[in-house]
């Protein structure tokens, strides 16, 4: 047998069967690594609207305490209308907190979601009386 120099059919496709594998493993690697940039954003958009309402209600109960304020519950929107996002203050019964002369203790509840995603992401603290009137949820 007389073998010229150079390479056979059968080992150039098996280079071509190598070389695409490695091309799909560092393309799903691009794909999930883009998929968890976008999740992480979402992550942080949600916790700045969070942080957001939850410093428009501490403002609210700095101006001033109005002991009676009856529950509030409303939707909100952010960035850009991307995000959905209920809030809910509810007076914390007076049989769990033993209320002061000051007013009385209320459960601050916040809950954002994306519109186009199933995640949702939520924060709930206890403030002192806030002012029914000044807020809009």
């Amino acid at each position: 047998m007389n073998r010229k120099d150079g390479f056979t059919l059968i080992e150039v496709l098996v280079a071509i069967v190598i070389l695409a594998v490695g091309i799909t493993a560092v393309l799903q690697a691009f794909h999930t690594a883009l998929v968890a940039l976008a999740d992480s954003r979402d992550v942080v958009r949600a916790d700045i609207i969070i942080r957001e309402k939850m410093a428009e209600v501490k403002s609210f109960t700095l101006e001033g305490n109005e002991a009676g304020m009856h529950s509030i519950e409303g939707r909100f929107y952010g960035f850009h209308d991307e995000f959905e996002g209920q809030l809910s203050i509810k007076p914390v019964p007076g049989e769990i907190v033993a209320r002061g002369s000051e007013g009385t203790l209320y459960e601050v509840s916040v809950t954002v979601a994306r519109k186009k995603s199933s995640k949702s992401h939520s924060a709930i603290t206890y403030m002192d009386c806030v002012k029914e009137k000044d807020l809009k949820p």
